[in-house]
């Protein structure tokens, strides 16, 4: 998206380059192309030394109203004090696969590229009786779950014409599901999964969940 820079330290480079704040800073003053904002990115953001910090603090003292700045990085403690002061902090966990075995992720992706298949053919009965043999093992259909979600998030950057931005498999999938869906029903989608995540980890009965989960899916 021409609003989206981003911004990370160059693999010839040790920190992140003031230059490049300063470039950041230059960006932050034009107008927006399409959108009401303009969103900088900067990805590990603990590479910047005092001295980029420092430039960057000039820019978050007196924002433009149309300018949004996200900076990642493993611990806030990186940063100077005034950075912080000036920022909202939000801690994020790790992801719940993190703690899930090679053989559960394994036999997931196996399965979800089954389910992805039967969603992007529309086949409800396919899809339905896949997820039928999942009843024994939760954590296998929460891994599942997760895998075809970022499945659909990969459709919604392949039809943006980010193709280049996944590797060969995940493209490929993405393409499949992208031919059957459009933009609006991929993030239709996205938001199903996104609650019936939140379902399995209110343990839930799993028939109703798997019900709820086909009937919002084929709709």
């Amino acid at each position: 998206h021409p609003d989206l820079h981003i911004l990370k330290k160059r693999k010839s480079d040790s920190t992140i380059k003031v230059d490049d704040i300063r470039g950041f800073k230059y960006q932050a003053s034009v107008l927006p192309n399409d959108g009401e904002k303009a969103v900088f990115i900067i990805l590990e953001a603990q590479d910047m030394n005092t001295v980029s910090q420092n430039a960057l603090l000039k820019i978050l003292e007196e924002p433009e109203a149309f300018v949004t700045f996200i900076l990642t990085a493993a611990s806030k403690s990186y940063f100077l004090d005034t950075i912080i002061s000036r920022t909202s902090v939000y801690t994020l966990s790790g992801s719940a696969s993190d703690n899930v075995s090679d053989e559960i992720r394994d036999e997931a992706k196996l399965f979800s590229a089954d389910l992805v298949t039967a969603l992007s053919d529309k086949n409800e009965f396919e899809f339905m009786s896949r997820l039928a043999r999942l009843k024994k093992d939760r954590d296998l259909f929460e891994e599942i779950v997760r895998m075809v979600s970022s499945a659909l998030r990969d459709a919604l950057v392949f039809l943006n014409g980010l193709a280049d931005t996944l590797d060969a498999d995940r493209a490929e999938t993405a393409k499949k599901l992208s031919a059957s869906f459009t933009v609006q029903k991929l993030i239709e989608l996205i938001d199903v999964y996104k609650g019936i995540e939140e379902f399995i980890k209110s343990n839930g009965n799993f028939n109703l969940i798997v019900n709820q989960f086909s009937n919002r899916l084929f709709s």
